[in-house]
């Protein structure tokens, strides 16, 4: 957080461009904050307070905007784009963040009378009313929290009890903590006790709050670790292989699995289709010291004469069970986007199963929530497909044996291990070729 939080005019500004990117604009809240000029000429503590104001937002956002309709006489033309975000960033620093009334108020009235002037009035006779009662926007109803379809979708599938849980653990909280995983797995301990970090069942290295810039920790410029959230760690554990296998990492960016399968003895090829991620890729790959065959490519029209012992598919998806770390994404997803991933992941996870070697092992993982997009695409792998079960087992998932399923799969979500921070959901099935 900035020392002083009433001079922090430009860093709510920039939160206040970053809102209207992710809703105004469709971009994720990460690409918002690549493109926004005045995000990008902060410095230090107010970069970090620009981004924590605009992410409380967006993590609260359906509470937000149900507060507001009960505060406001008649709703804010669709078109007031800066009136709106000025409110949701004020109404975020009041609810979530604890800054001090005062200074949340006057700096974000004083954003308003820049970018929303004919606005400034009632967004300062809102935001008071919040300061006097901040705690009624956590208040919401469930109801408020996602979109109704999205809801209505998982009250189906997981109950209303686990729906309610899930939502509470990726939104009502603070920002996430940040997970590692540590390239030598012997060195964990020590890396836990310098980065002052807790041991997570399953070996994931989870830091403390507020642990400062990533880049500046120690380990970080020697490639010792990378960011890898816990569950988004578990589909390259759970790839069976020897070491000097010949394994694909498919979909691979930004490379945190290929590291994993590296640091693991694998040979890897490691094939993704977006240039900017690929080149994500590189940097960790250059920074964490390893090597791997990589390939720009479209997985759908890629056929190498070669079959591999092993191959990882972290299938492309609608990220629904990141939602702890991308809350837009509930906001910003529709039903055709499930049925058009669900139908990518079909046709994807047939490529895989087709490049690999008899005996060989597939992991096929989605960061979704939804049941088409895991369980059902699991589903369509028939006898042509020569694949059969390779159930997960107990023993190999510490802490999460509640999260197998009865056919043998692991699904996550972000109300396990609430009481530690949370979880990303995830969907993740094995396979062995006949």
């Amino acid at each position: 957080m900035i020392a002083d939080p009433s001079a922090g005019q430009a860093a709510r500004a920039a939160a206040c461009a970053l809102w209207i990117g992710v809703f105004r604009d469709g971009a994720s809240l990460d690409a918002a904050a690549e493109q926004s000029p005045a995000f990008d000429r902060l410095r230090g503590p107010d970069r970090g307070f620009a981004y924590a104001c605009a992410a409380s937002a967006i993590r609260a956002h359906g509470a937000i905007a149900h507060a507001l309709s009960q505060w406001l006489a008649r709703p804010l033309p669709d078109t007031a784009w800066q009136a709106q975000a000025c409110l949701h960033i004020g109404a975020a620093q009041l609810a979530l963040l604890s800054i001090a009334p005062h200074a949340a108020v006057s700096a974000t009235v004083n954003v308003a009378a820049q970018i929303a002037p004919k606005f400034k009035s009632l967004v300062n006779a809102v935001l008071r009313k919040i300061a006097a009662n901040p705690s009624a926007i956590l208040a919401a109803p469930i109801e408020a929290w996602a979109p109704a379809w999205l809801l209505a979708r998982w009250r189906a599938h997981y109950g209303a009890a686990a729906t309610e849980a899930m939502l509470r653990a990726a939104l009502t909280g603070a920002q996430p903590p940040i997970d590692l995983s540590v390239r030598n797995v012997g060195d964990s301990a020590h890396w836990a006790e310098r980065l002052g970090a807790q041991i997570l069942d399953g070996g994931s290295l989870r830091l403390p709050a507020n642990p400062g810039l990533i880049v500046d920790l120690p380990g970080y410029q020697d490639g010792a670790w990378w960011v890898q959230d816990a569950a988004a760690a578990l589909p390259a554990k759970l790839l069976r292989f020897d070491q000097g296998a010949e394994v694909a990492d498919l979909c691979a960016a930004p490379g945190g699995k290929t590291l994993q399968l590296l640091a693991r003895g694998a040979k890897v090829t490691a094939l993704d289709s977006s240039p900017d991620r690929l080149k994500l890729l590189r940097q960790n790959l250059a920074r964490c010291g390893g090597e791997a065959e990589i390939i720009a490519g479209d997985l759908s029209a890629w056929a190498p004469e070669r079959r591999f012992d092993a191959v990882l598919l972290d299938a492309p998806c609608t990220a629904t069970g990141t939602l702890r770390r991308n809350p837009e994404v509930i906001w910003r997803r529709t039903p055709n986007d499930i049925a058009r991933m669900a139908a990518l992941q079909r046709q994807f996870l047939r490529q895989a199963g087709a490049r690999l070697k008899p005996g060989g092992s597939l992991v096929y993982a989605v960061c979704s929530l939804e049941p088409e997009e895991g369980e059902a695409v699991a589903l369509s792998v028939d006898s042509a497909m020569g694949l059969s079960p390779d159930p997960i087992l107990r023993e190999e998932v510490p802490g999460l044996a509640a999260a197998i399923t009865p056919d043998g799969a692991l699904r996550t979500t972000p109300a396990l291990w609430a009481d530690q921070g949370g979880l990303d959901g995830f969907y993740i099935r094995r396979w062995r070729r006949l």
